[in-house]
């Protein structure tokens, strides 16, 4: 939830659809997949077996970023690749995250257990990290030359929506829904355009290095 009550789905999805046109509009050959085009909440790990049985070549995950009262003075954007290696900042949002789908989870089906999906991903993870990585700096590079937006760099961690992807996947926060000015631009039509601009440009290069390599 925004500083000014409007939920994060909102902006996620505003940004979400500007990305697709871009995609849709520059490669008709490309089948662009969302995994929600409406109000909807498809849980977490749904999400990348979604993307796995589109057979995708990449999973971008679109986010926004929030901090408690005392720390709106935090602002900016995160790129995060799967990895083992924690940070801080990362434990946080993936606590938040994965409450967000202990509270989506149907009652009737039970209490998720994720352990062959790791291990799984924790294999799928080593073919795919260099080409994550790759991405993630491409991404990074992108969001910094195009968006108002400070750049607080390329991270890693264990995302539920990450790990259930059988392929390159990113989750990029775009800025912190707590910070009045990151919120703005949030809300600002240019800035859901500036960042959809990014993602789909640094798309439009890792395309090109993908079908240049063929290597996977």
């Amino acid at each position: 939830m925004s500083i000014t009550k409007i939920p994060e789905k909102n902006y996620n999805l505003l940004i979400a659809k500007y990305l697709a046109e871009m995609l849709r509009k520059e490669y008709s050959d490309m089948q662009v997949y969302m995994t929600r085009d409406d109000d909807t909440f498809p849980e977490l790990k749904e999400r990348g077996r979604f993307a796995n049985s589109k057979k995708g070549k990449l999973f971008v995950s679109i986010h926004c970023n929030s901090k408690l009262t005392e720390e709106t003075d935090k602002s900016g954007f995160e790129v995060y690749v799967m990895s083992p290696t924690k940070t801080t900042d990362a434990v946080k949002i993936t606590q938040g995250e994965n409450q967000l789908l202990r509270d989506n989870i149907d009652s009737t089906r039970g209490k998720p257990t994720f352990q062959n999906d790791f291990i799984l991903s924790s294999i799928l993870t080593n073919v795919y990290r260099r080409y994550s990585e790759r991405f993630a700096s491409i991404l990074e590079t992108e969001l910094t030359k195009t968006t108002q937006l400070e750049n607080r760099g390329v991270k890693e961690e264990e995302f539920i929506v990450n790990f259930t992807s059988s392929m390159p996947s990113v989750l990029v926060e775009c800025g912190y829904l707590s910070n009045k000015k990151d919120e703005a631009y949030l809300r600002s039509k240019d800035g859901q355009y500036d960042i959809a601009r990014s993602v789909y440009k640094a798309i439009r290069y890792f395309k090109m290095d993908y079908e240049w390599e063929n290597a996977y």
